[in-house]
């Protein structure tokens, strides 16, 4: 397994997970704070929303890159 995690296509595939992930909360809080700056009615639980997907996308990322025991999966 480490001969496995040590190839470069394994690699190239931790570094565009993390890349995407960081996209990916970046334009979630961009819209969280969008939504925080509207004036609708919507918008504080519209950031509550977003701010917890973003907290789910970073523990998702966390997980696979830590232990792979199944506890944290199942409250994931």
């Amino acid at each position: 397994m480490e001969k496995v995690d040590a190839s470069p296509l394994a690699m190239a595939k931790k570094v565009f997970v993390l890349a995407k992930t960081t996209f990916i909360l970046y334009q979630t809080i961009k819209a969280a704070i969008a939504w925080r700056r509207s004036k609708k009615p919507m918008g504080v639980p519209a950031q509550m929303c977003l701010v917890f997907s973003g907290l789910i996308v970073l523990a998702v990322c966390v997980y696979k890159f830590t232990s792979k025991a199944i506890g944290p999966l199942v409250a994931l």
